[in-house]
């Protein structure tokens, strides 16, 4: 504990602990706090009272002078960033399942196979699959212990831990599509309609594995967390996009435009074992890789 110290003292303070290696946070309202304020990680002013010179030189300012606002407002920081870094690894990984389905389909072309997904339908898995649900998904409340975490680092929105998130579940997608699609072209072959059949297996497949994925990314390694309700405004956006893209599939006009064709009781029961596979999956990553990070910590 540090009293009466001179601004050149604590100017040495906050140097020493940052050559440490912390973080330094530094409360000021007077002019003499400037050079610290600035000198800080985050300097922080005191509305209040507080000189403008200090205001100027802080990055955030206190309005009530309240140490408990400096609280919520982690609280506030820490919340904002995870449902970035849950929207951001989302989306890696459903373009990572796109580019694998275009690979895959490239590549069985000499067996027979057509094309797995088509541009337009990469473009409705964005709009239908990703924009509601991932805007829905920054109202987001705190998860329980969000405070406990340990400060991260500078610049970290994607870890290697997020990084291994969006390489292994998006090519576990990419690759469960590519199964269901040819099971059910397969099955349709020598049919009207055999390839846009299997194309809309594949959309349906995308899109709803995006879904499962975003609550596990959200939750704590199960699909029936304690988190799954906290946050309604992401169902209304997984409904609307569920609507969106029933209609995609079975409405016979949007059929002719964009290559889809209704899905039969059997292709319907192909695509929810591919979605039964993936949610076992999903659970079994996410518990496995939260006690690799609690036992490496």
């Amino acid at each position: 504990i540090f009293s009466f110290v001179s601004p050149d003292e604590k100017l040495r303070i906050i140097e020493t602990l940052q050559k440490q290696g912390d973080v330094v946070a530094v409360t000021g309202d007077g002019v003499n706090d400037t050079l610290s304020l600035k000198r800080a990680d985050i300097g922080v002013a005191m509305g209040v009272g507080g000189s403008k010179v200090a205001q100027e030189a802080a990055s955030p300012v206190l309005l009530d002078n309240s140490f408990a606002t400096i609280v919520s407002a982690i609280r506030e920081g820490r919340t904002i960033f995870r449902n970035l870094q849950t929207n951001v690894v989302a989306t890696l990984s459903s373009n990572m399942t796109e580019l694998l389905c275009v690979l895959a389909g490239f590549a069985l072309i000499p067996f027979g196979i057509p094309p797995i997904i088509l541009p337009v339908q990469i473009l409705l898995v964005d709009l239908v699959g990703e924009m509601l649900p991932l805007l829905m998904l920054t109202y987001d409340p705190a998860m329980p212990g969000v405070m406990q975490l340990k400060p991260r680092k500078k610049g970290a929105l994607l870890d290697k831990a997020r990084l291994l998130t969006i390489g292994v579940t998006g090519v576990v997608r990419g690759l469960i599509s590519t199964a269901v699609f040819i099971a059910v072209f397969r099955a349709h072959t020598g049919k009207a309609g055999a390839w846009e059949t299997g194309l809309s297996a594949t959309f349906v497949t995308i899109v709803m594995t995006q879904f499962i994925g975003i609550f596990y990314l959200r939750g704590t390694g199960r699909l029936l967390s304690a988190e799954l309700f906290s946050n309604l405004w992401l169902f209304v956006g997984i409904g609307l996009s569920a609507l969106a893209m029933i209609a995609i599939v079975y409405v016979p006009a949007l059929n002719i435009y964009l290559h889809t064709r209704p899905l039969a009781a059997g292709d319907i029961q192909v695509v929810a074992l591919g979605l039964a596979v993936f949610a076992v999956f999903s659970s079994a990553y996410r518990l496995l890789s939260g006690r690799l990070q609690a036992h490496s910590g």
